[in-house]
């Protein structure tokens, strides 16, 4: 491992409870999602309403995070919904042609 990598891991580790706190702040039906970049050491969240994105950027700038939000236009539980819905004979999504 390079030096720039063990430096991404070690800031990633140290920064891991923050981002923890910053997806836990999120209202469950209005959380669509999150991912950590390393490289960029960017937390990105998926929102559905843009006072939530813009709550989610204000906490992380508390805890000390670079936070990019997204607008999506269905949570991580209607997601999750969806895909227990899969029919795994048809392939198809209740709801919704084949």
């Amino acid at each position: 491992l390079g030096t720039v990598s063990v430096v991404m891991m070690a800031l990633a580790a140290a920064n891991q409870p923050s981002r923890k706190a910053l997806y836990d702040s999120i209202p469950q039906a209005n959380f669509g999602g999150a991912w950590y970049d390393p490289p960029t050491n960017v937390v990105h969240v998926a929102t559905t309403t843009q006072p939530v994105a813009d709550a989610a950027q204000q906490r992380g700038q508390e805890l000390g995070l670079r936070v990019e939000t997204k607008l999506v236009s269905r949570s991580f539980d209607q997601l999750n919904q969806q895909a227990e819905t899969f029919d795994t004979d048809t392939h198809s999504v209740a709801g919704y042609p084949r």
